[in-house]
């Protein structure tokens, strides 16, 4: 116990508990995680009161979870995913230009990171000048010092400015805007290396995976993932080069075949040797040669020039 004005908060008069005490000088986190210990028995059972309690309650037990070494891991790891699947798509869509309306997956990433922000901002702990911080104010004053302009810039979802675009644009048009609102969310490289450590210590740490087999995982999926980036950039060319002329007329028995918008690229060259449509093909049949092309032509460089010296090896 310790002694305390009846009057004020000052340290003097009447007695406290220790704990009461640490609740006056606690965290947005601690207050949140001090609902829990609530008694929910005297509220009638559905009440409105019972809904705000249990809300609180998850809330509370949330923030708790979050704060702990496997709870951060896990969500870091699910930013991680956001971080590779907005890599991944952006380049697909700068590529392709894909329909509109998958951009409702992009959307959800969005309210992920937006979520993400606003706990770094309130109740997420973090190391400040080697002292591990809870309370609100630092928190709020090193999130605003040190994230706040980068994460406006990397999270905010741009792409509803679109919807006052919609009515007077094509719907070419609308996709090339919405695809090119994207791009601000590659800025999440800048936490690829923290998120990516915090990735690997989840496999270890709660998958029980063991290090070879993470390190196996790691290469084979940097590969891929350097690979599509490849291929999204070999396609990005061929549609810089005329993939998407509406106005070329198709002539009888010419490379391309019936997709004169590709001509003089590669595309014109798999539709020679038979490996695409006459038409060019979809777009996913276009990706699948690119990957093609990329990762074994990535593996040649890093692996070495293998090729057969006799007709047996071949």
């Amino acid at each position: 116990v310790i002694p305390r004005s009846p009057n004020s908060n000052s340290l003097s008069g009447t007695l406290v508990t220790k704990k009461e005490l640490d609740f006056e000088k606690s965290s947005t986190l601690e207050r949140l995680v001090s609902n829990l210990d609530e008694d929910d028995e005297d509220v009638p059972c559905f009440s409105i009161e019972y809904i705000k309690l249990m809300l609180s309650k998850l809330i509370a037990y949330g923030v708790k979870l979050i704060n702990t070494v496997p709870g951060r891991q896990t969500w870091d790891t699910l930013i991680f995913f956001a971080f590779v699947y907005n890599y991944s798509m952006i380049p697909l869509r700068v590529s392709y230009l894909l329909d509109y309306k998958l951009f409702i997956f992009d959307l959800c990433f969005d309210v992920l990171l937006i979520f993400d922000a606003f706990l770094h901002w309130t109740v997420m702990g973090r190391v400040v000048r080697g002292q591990y911080i809870t309370a609100s104010a630092g928190l709020r004053e090193e999130y605003f010092n040190v994230d706040f302009v980068q994460d406006i810039i990397v999270r905010f979802p741009y792409d509803l400015f679109l919807f006052l675009l919609i009515p007077f644009a094509t719907a070419h048009e609308v996709i090339v805007v919405w695809t090119f609102l994207r791009l601000p969310k590659l800025g999440l490289g800048l936490r690829v290396t923290d998120l990516f450590n915090q990735f690997e210590k989840f496999l270890e740490e709660e998958l029980k995976m063991k290090y070879g087999t993470i390190k196996a995982v790691t290469i084979i999926g940097s590969c891929l993932f350097v690979g599509h980036l490849l291929g999204c950039g070999l396609s990005y060319f061929a549609w810089k080069n005329g993939g998407y002329e509406d106005d070329c007329v198709n002539e009888p028995g010419a490379l391309y075949g019936l997709a004169c918008q590709y001509r003089d690229t590669w595309v014109q060259y798999q539709i020679e040797t038979g490996k695409l449509p006459q038409d060019g093909g979809s777009p996913l049949s276009q990706y699948i040669r690119t990957l093609n092309w990329a990762i074994p032509t990535m593996v040649l460089y890093v692996v070495g020039d293998v090729y057969p010296v006799n007709v047996v090896c071949h």
